[in-house]
């Protein structure tokens, strides 16, 4: 993508220099990260991942499409462990400030995944909030690439200063671009003959509505690393070559290397290649009757190219911390629970870790939608305690967490009470809806059915059907006195 527009000219638009400056600033810095990133997306999409040494690969294969789908695991496996289920507050059973809603509203546990999985791919991703229209929801959250979207970082304010997403054709040309500072929000649409024009839309939060989702930040690059590092994608291209070689090897293997003894080379109408690749030669005797003297070479072995694939899906595992029975190399002896847990612990640390970034972008996301939709221009206290819930990163089996369970219910009888208790017991969080749900339903028909037998019970003497009352009350039936 490019954008053939200087925006950085744009002080004609009604901004500051300084605004200027910082557009010009996220479009260099969104330039310069573009062929980075779109390199992960083809690894991670299993594209163009065939580099060619040009050292024994015959000019018939140079075209073989190999595909080995490491760049893609490399991500999906830790992505498949960050489930996003809800937003959670001290206090409060349910939908907090109405999140659920816009939750649902948006779509966003499966937007959400989507950009887990851009953030793992690009070492980060951002995601908006602005009001909808025309059918949209009344607060919009939508989902940006780093291919679409970048950011300045604040390190004192721990966040944005300002961020700036773009929109392109199909060619890759930029079309439209955002950008977001914490008084406007400036829609800068670029026009075929060079030219530009601005809509500026006031932002009264004093906030940057957009949210970048970091994995594994530093010091030195506040928006993370990516998950397809270099050695990632070195060792993937070394397996893809493998894969290649063996290929090339399989066809000897098929049809074994034969020599000959006494042979006249006029006799070959074929190249070399055919000659080695051929099913069927035809050998005349020489000039004095004799058979020329025919033999085989000895058939080579496929195990070299799959030790050395192994090796490669070794250094791997060690890169990204992915077992290798996930690489396609299934270990003899099947190992047992708690070892397969230790194999797992690397990728739960790294779940987790990225888990606890996400849950502080997805924190702001909603104090800004909240301030969006009400009109608000500070967050308010309680607000502040809202949090994103995420399922556990490793799922115990259902035994053992009922074991764990029992166990600090023993302790802890109190915490029985909580939800939190079923969500160790790895229910999701649609099934304790449902859970408590039934839980209220049964306490309020069983209240009913014990105050219909009290009153059955305390029922008159004579008959007159008149009962008692409750907390003071008269009797069903007895006259007040005045």
């Amino acid at each position: 993508m490019m954008i053939s527009t200087p925006i950085s000219s744009a002080g004609s638009l009604g901004l500051s220099d300084d605004e200027v400056a910082m557009i010009g600033e996220m479009r260099e810095q969104w330039a310069s990260h573009v062929p980075g990133n779109a390199r992960r997306q083809l690894t991670y999409d299993q594209k163009d991942l065939f580099k060619d040494l040009k050292i024994s690969t015959p000019p018939q294969l140079r075209d073989l499409e190999a595909v080995l789908g490491w760049g893609a695991k490399t991500v999906d496996v830790v992505s498949d462990r960050i489930s996003f289920e809800r937003f959670v507050s001290p206090g409060v059973e349910e939908n907090p400030y109405g999140l659920d809603d816009l939750v649902a509203e948006n779509d966003f546990r499966v937007e959400f995944s989507q950009a887990v999985t851009s953030a793992l791919t690009h070492s980060c991703s951002f995601g908006t909030v602005s009001q909808g229209f025309d059918g949209e929801p009344a607060t919009l959250w939508q989902i940006r690439s780093a291919l679409q979207a970048t950011g300045l970082w604040d390190r004192r304010r721990r966040g944005l200063k300002a961020a700036m997403t773009v929109e392109a054709d199909n060619k890759g040309i930029v079309e439209r671009v955002f950008v977001y500072f914490r008084d406007k929000s400036v829609d800068i649409t670029l026009l075929p003959n060079g030219q530009m024009k601005a809509n500026i839309v006031p932002n009264l939060t004093g906030r940057i509505p957009v949210e970048v989702f970091r994995v594994k930040p530093d010091l030195r690059r506040p928006f993370g690393r990516s998950r397809i590092t270099p050695a990632v994608e070195y060792f993937i291209a070394g397996g893809v070559r493998t894969m290649v070689r063996s290929e090339i090897g399989a066809e000897f293997f098929a049809a074994p290397q034969r020599y000959g003894i006494g042979l006249d080379e006029e006799s070959f109408d074929m190249d070399k290649w055919s000659a080695i690749t051929g099913r069927f030669l035809a050998v005349s005797r020489d000039e004095e009757g004799e058979l020329p003297h025919l033999g085989q070479f000895s058939q080579h072995s496929m195990q070299p190219h799959v030790d050395h694939l192994r090796m490669w899906a070794a250094q791997l595992s060690g890169e990204s911390s992915i077992p290798m029975n996930e690489l396609g190399f299934v270990s003899d002896n099947p190992s047992s629970d708690p070892a397969i847990q230790s194999q797992r612990d690397p990728l739960r640390l790294i779940a987790e870790k990225a888990i606890g970034g996400f849950q502080s972008a997805l924190r702001n996301m909603a104090a800004t939608s909240v301030m969006v939709r009400d009109g608000l221009r500070d967050v308010p206290d309680d607000l502040k305690r809202v949090s994103a819930w995420f399922a556990p990163a490793f799922r115990m089996a259902d035994s053992a967490a009922a074991d764990a369970a029992l166990k600090q219910a023993q302790v802890v009888p109190w915490i029985t009470e909580s939800p939190v208790f079923l969500e160790k017991l790895n229910y999701s969080s649609q099934e304790i809806d449902r859970l408590l749900s039934d839980k209220k339903r049964s306490e309020a028909g069983t209240r009913l059915e014990r105050m219909a037998a009290a009153a059955r019970e305390v029922t008159n003497g004579d008959g007159s059907g008149s009962e008692a009352g409750y907390s003071g009350e008269p009797a069903v039936g007895a006259t007040r006195p005045d």
